[in-house]
């Protein structure tokens, strides 16, 4: 593997269109009504083969950040503390609503340790806050691969490729936060692999979506009728994990070939701007509205459209609430220690100026 080039593959306007893309679809498969057209969890699980990856590889076309503890402790507030505070209130809210009890308070503090998504299923309901650790430990290891010296290098590129590898077995990752260090170590080794690919023109954008169609019908054919060998329980299988691999290269790949189109849509920008925040409301919005359509006894497809539009309009309805609020965003989604000081102590942090 050559060494990282400095260079940036997407402008600014493309990265966040891409990013809007994703959020969109990650809306789309967390729309339980979306998910009851056919089999529970079977179109879910088919979006988690590609989507939610390319958050983890698209950083990896950017200048890249070398990480020094300054950027570590800015990389920890920025994901850690959304992290907390959304945990909270979905604590809070389960506890009002008599979902637990008074013991299993004690227990948060563990869970927010662990961070695995079955602890924050069992404890908040909700285990999309998974993501928030994960891409932590990814943007660690990727910057710190950006400040690495030659010979660390390799043994990560080593380490990561070790990962990937790991990935196509079928066992079960443990269920705390120090283990999202092999995904990301993985995402170094297939983000190196993928940059590359995109530098030398490899893939067409009819070559990818011809991988993304046999991967998909690989996917199905296995989820309906099971005629694939190694099943070990779903989706802790080979060939599960292994159609996330060329899903996840394919949909890439894809996205990069589509990113002009994507950045005509303004719609697309502004989901993309706020991406961050409209991941973190979006859950209480879908939840609410799927509730509410549900108590009505609508039927399924206009659940499912009147859903989607409400968590889309009520998810971006706050992060562009919030985006007028600088203070009250800086506190609640700090990107930097300057930042999050200054808006906590804005009189302390004059003074040390």
């Amino acid at each position: 593997m050559p060494a990282q080039d400095q260079t940036n593959l997407l402008s600014r306007e493309e990265s966040t269109a891409i990013k809007g893309s994703l959020i969109l679809l990650i809306i789309l498969g967390h729309n339980i009504a979306f998910v009851n057209f056919t089999d529970p969890w079977m179109v879910m699980v088919w979006l988690y083969t590609f989507h939610i990856h390319a958050f983890f590889l698209l950083p990896w076309l950017y200048l890249q950040k070398p990480l020094s503890l300054p950027r570590f402790r800015d990389l920890f507030l920025r994901f850690f503390i959304p992290f907390l505070l959304t945990g909270l209130a979905a604590a809070l809210a389960r506890h009002r609503l008599a979902f637990f009890t008074d013991r299993i308070w004690m227990q948060l503090p563990a869970a927010f340790f662990h961070g695995g998504a079955m602890h924050l299923q069992r404890l908040l309901g909700l285990q999309f806050l998974w993501f928030l650790p994960a891409i932590f430990f990814a943007s660690c290891i990727r910057e710190l691969y950006a400040a690495a010296k030659p010979p660390f290098r390799f043994s990560l590129l080593t380490l990561g490729a070790l990962a990937a590898f790991r990935w196509v077995l079928p066992f079960p990752s443990p269920d705390h936060i120090f283990a999202y260090l092999f995904p990301a170590l993985a995402y170094l080794f297939w983000g190196l692999v993928l940059r590359e690919c995109i530098r030398r023109g490899f893939g067409s954008a009819l070559f990818c979506i011809l991988v993304l169609s046999a991967a998909s019908a690989a996917f199905f054919l296995h989820y309906r009728h099971c005629i694939f060998p190694f099943r070990t329980g779903y989706p802790h299988t080979h060939l599960h994990r292994t159609v996330t691999i060329f899903m996840q290269a394919a949909f890439f790949l894809l996205l990069f070939h589509l990113r002009s189109v994507l950045s005509r849509r303004r719609w697309l920008l502004f989901l993309g701007r706020h991406s961050f925040l409209v991941y973190l409301a979006h859950p209480w919005f879908s939840y609410l509205s799927y509730a509410i359509c549900q108590r009505l006894h609508l039927p399924l497809g206009l659940t499912f459209v009147l859903t989607m539009a409400c968590t889309i309009g009520g998810a971006s309805a706050c992060a562009w609430i919030l985006s007028r609020l600088p203070r009250l965003h800086s506190l609640l989604f700090p990107r930097t220690w300057p930042e999050w000081r200054q808006a906590l102590l804005p009189g302390h942090a004059a003074k040390l100026q």
